[in-house]
């Protein structure tokens, strides 16, 4: 049980520092233009009223809003399974070959976690890429699902499909926050492109 704490802690730990020095280097992908507009001079000793044109200026502070945070965060979180989901998959192939659906997962877990820096960065590919994990994830997971109830069905494998079904199931749910993270990334970046 302490060696799958201590796993589990590496990862986390492995996560939240990957997160954190992306997260920082790609906060320029975020500055954007504001308009400012300065107030009216009340008292213009020499020209007339002293109104100031409104001018553009850049905002260097930004972040990216926090929905794509997280969903980058989790991202990086879902990609490092591949390197237990590798583990599972060759292990799986061996007894009755469970681990044949780990090999499509661990080519999901890699485009995850590519995605979750793209994410941050505010590419404009990252929509489109997105949109096809996120299809990629669906299919998938519908299908690990019901090899998950296979699994529970007969009586010698009903732990592995109940974690299994588990899985599928956050897996799932991380494919709609890419799906919604797609359509907040793609509105930031037309209103980019209008200015």
């Amino acid at each position: 049980m302490l060696a799958l704490l201590s796993f589990a802690a590496l990862f986390a730990v492995g996560q939240a520092a990957t997160y954190l020095v992306l997260e920082r280097g790609h906060r320029n992908a975020w500055a954007h233009e504001v308009r400012f507009v300065p107030p009216p001079r009340t008292e213009a000793p020499f020209r007339g009223t002293g109104v100031e044109a409104p001018y553009w200026g850049v905002c260097p502070n930004a972040r990216a809003p926090w929905g794509i945070r997280a969903v980058a965060l989790w991202s990086i979180g879902m990609g490092q399974m591949f390197v237990p989901g590798l583990a599972a998959a060759c292990f799986g192939l061996m007894f009755w070959g469970v681990g044949l659906l780990g090999i499509p997962g661990c080519v999901l877990a890699m485009k995850i976690w590519r995605l979750g820096p793209r994410l941050l960065r505010a590419e404009l590919g990252a929509v489109a890429e997105a949109v096809r994990v996120a299809r990629f994830a669906e299919l998938l997971n519908v299908l690990v699902l019901v090899s998950a109830a296979a699994m529970i069905l007969s009586a010698e494998m009903v732990a592995l499909g109940v974690f299994t079904a588990g899985y599928a199931l956050l897996s799932l749910t991380h494919a709609l926050a890419l799906r919604w993270v797609s359509m907040a990334l793609a509105q930031k970046l037309t209103q980019t492109s209008s200015h």
